[in-house]
C-alpha cells in the first residue's frame, strides 16, 4: 500500500491574513502554499530549539542547586518565608497565622 508522506491540513485564516500571505507570496515569487509551509517549518524549528534550551537550562539549574541544596526541611522553611514575604509585599497582609 503506497502512502503519501504529505497530507493536507485544513486551516482557517481570516481574510486579512490570507491577503497578507498572498501579497508576500507575490513579492517572494512563490505561491501561498510555499509561504505557509515555510512559516510553519521555521516556527517549529524555532520552538524546538527554544524548548531544548529551556530543558538544558533547567537541567543545569537542577544540577547546580541540588548539589548545594540544604536539607529538605530547610528548603521548605525558606520557601514558606519567601512566600510570606511576597504575599505581604503585594497585599500588606500576611494571610498566615
Amino acid at each position: 500500500m503506497a502512502t503519501d508522506s504529505k497530507r493536507s491540513v485544513p486551516i482557517k485564516l481570516d481574510h486579512d491574513t490570507r491577503k497578507r500571505i498572498k501579497r508576500l507570496a507575490v513579492l517572494r515569487g512563490h505561491n501561498s502554499h510555499w509561504i505557509i509551509c515555510t512559516a510553519i517549518a521555521q516556527y517549529i524549528e524555532r520552538e524546538e530549539k527554544g524548548e531544548a534550551m529551556r530543558r538544558e537550562m533547567l537541567k543545569m539549574w537542577l544540577e547546580q542547586n541540588v548539589a548545594s541544596a540544604p536539607s529538605a526541611p530547610e528548603m521548605v522553611d525558606e520557601w514558606i518565608d519567601r512566600l510570606k514575604t511576597v504575599h505581604e509585599e503585594s497585599s500588606g497582609d500576611t494571610g498566615f497565622s
